[in-house]
């Protein structure tokens, strides 16, 4: 059996595409270089906008017109859930719909849905190894938050954590697959909990893990970041210096509207206390401009909260409305114009800050695991969040190196001598 797999979306979407892969390498599957050639096409849905939905359904509907005869066409992620089964009356040359939630137990019902496709009974034994060095490990599923905009918590279901032991098994696998790096996932990763253990002890945890060399999470919310957990992230060795902080907005009215429970001061003091207890260290965020009721002054207020926090770099969205969400019957949209104009503003402001995050580097000395290899030479990230090339002839990929910048372009470090340091 050949299968091919289509991801959209978030990094949780990309854990769940890599969980099935790897479920279906165990039970012998291999993965086709081309949709045209696979026996099981699988395409991961998003919905967190709606042009994210009419992307996904065009990609399907293409799967369903060159999939090979007797193939199967699986969707599975948060349009799935949202949509249901309605989603094969649609495009009838869907064969299976798994929603978000069913993707925690996929592992459960991956057999069974194995049983309608074509091959798929012919092929056993081991899979093959992976060669991947960093992965993405969920902690918790689901969403309590109920941000007037989103739709998470109605696709993916009540905020709810996995057990440590379930998490460290998960990690240890990876490892055991050469995997040095892990990203925690969760919707709002830094509520995980269970009756014992908080998010900053499972980094704790995470750090004692023989065999990985950097540990990253995503997303935290403001509301929930924890002295404790900053104080972990400026202790533990193995933690990368960044920590993802969606602000969404620089304006109070604005935050209220969405639900977010935090103020601008407040998200200002969380700031502030990152960065006394762990300095340097990368901030990135999530913004959205144009939400139902900005006005210009609110507008200026994220501009004015841009220049002050000195993102090294941000995720930038102008609203979309999503059907099922309060705000998408909010009084006062914004008309498209203006917050196309105003997302470019905030574009240009960011790209200067970010290039000068970068420009400072120079001549500084980083280590940096170097997880791709482009045309030009080898990727990686630094112990924060900035990304590093190297052009070498060695072979680099999942190899930790320290090297001094000699010049950023844009935003990219440089670097030009290094060390190999594991």
């Amino acid at each position: 059996m050949r299968f091919f797999i289509k991801t959209f979306g978030c990094q949780m979407n990309v854990s769940d595409s890599n969980t099935l892969q790897e479920l279906l390498i165990d039970r012998g599957g291999t993965p086709a270089d081309e949709p045209s050639m696979a026996d099981l096409l699988i395409v991961n849905t998003c919905s967190v906008r709606e042009k994210a939905e009419r992307t996904a359904k065009n990609k399907i509907k293409e799967y369903g017109s060159i999939k090979k005869k007797n193939a199967a066409l699986w969707v599975v992620g948060c349009m799935s859930q949202r949509v249901g089964e309605s989603l094969r009356r649609e495009i009838p040359s869907v064969t299976a719909v798994i929603g978000a939630m069913d993707m925690e137990y996929i592992h459960t019902q991956i057999d069974t849905l194995l049983e309608t496709v074509e091959s798929a009974n012919t092929v056993s034994g081991k899979g093959r190894s992976y060669g991947e060095c960093s992965a993405f490990i969920p902690v918790m599923r689901g969403c309590n938050n109920y941000c007037s905009y989103c739709i998470v918590p109605y696709v993916r279901g009540d905020e709810h954590s996995l057990s440590v032991e379930e998490i460290l098994n998960d990690i240890q696998k990876k490892v055991a697959r050469g995997v040095r790096e892990i990203t925690l996932l969760g919707q709002n990763v830094n509520s995980y909990g269970t009756e014992k253990t908080t998010f900053a002890e499972l980094l704790r945890r995470v750090n004692d893990v023989p065999g990985i060399d950097r540990i990253r999470f995503t997303t935290s919310h403001p509301k929930d970041i924890s002295d404790e957990l900053i104080s972990a992230v400026a202790s533990l060795s193995k933690v990368a210096k960044h920590i993802h902080l969606p602000v969404q907005s620089g304006a109070d009215a604005v935050l209220k509207r969405m639900n977010r429970k935090y103020t601008r001061a407040m998200y200002l003091e969380t700031i502030d206390k990152i960065r006394r207890a762990c300095s340097p260290i990368d901030i990135t965020t999530d913004v959205m401009v144009g939400f139902p009721g900005e006005s210009e002054s609110d507008f200026a207020d994220t501009l004015s909260l841009f220049s002050d926090v000195g993102y090294t770099t941000a995720f930038m969205f102008a609203y979309s409305p999503r059907t099922g969400t309060p705000a998408v019957d909010f009084p006062e949209q914004v008309p498209e114009k203006v917050k196309k104009e105003r997302l470019q503003e905030l574009i240009s402001l960011q790209t200067e800050i970010t290039k000068g995050k970068y420009a400072a580097m120079k001549g500084k000395t980083v280590e940096a695991l170097i997880t791709y290899k482009s045309s030009r030479g080898w990727i990686g990230q630094d112990m924060g969040a900035k990304r590093v090339f190297i052009q070498s002839t060695d072979d680099l990929y999942g190899k930790m190196i320290r090297g001094t910048v000699s010049e950023t372009t844009g935003m990219t470090l440089v670097i030009s001598e290094y060390t190999r340091i594991s």
